[in-house]
């Protein structure tokens, strides 16, 4: 759960028969959207101020990758997914 301020994050969902939920949080706005994803799908998450997070539906995997090296400095926790 957090945001990412200056590096592209794609994530793929990498198990047989899984589904998540993914959610994207403008920092600014609060505004929420809530994507389902299945086996194979990826999502990517630009730098912007957006906070974003997953939870299984069923039993699941994902792939977490970057554009760039870790940076601490980076990225923040975020925890308000408006009660979700």
């Amino acid at each position: 759960m957090g945001v990412i301020t200056k590096k592209t994050g794609t994530f793929q969902i990498a198990s047989a028969n899984a589904k998540v939920r993914h959610f994207l949080t403008d920092v600014e706005s609060q505004e929420t959207e809530k994507l389902e994803l299945e086996t194979g799908q990826k999502v990517t998450v630009f730098p912007i101020m957006c906070g974003h997070k997953f939870a299984a539906i069923t039993l699941s995997q994902v792939i977490e990758y970057y554009s760039t090296a870790f940076d601490l400095h980076d990225e923040f926790t975020f925890n308000d997914f408006n009660g979700d």
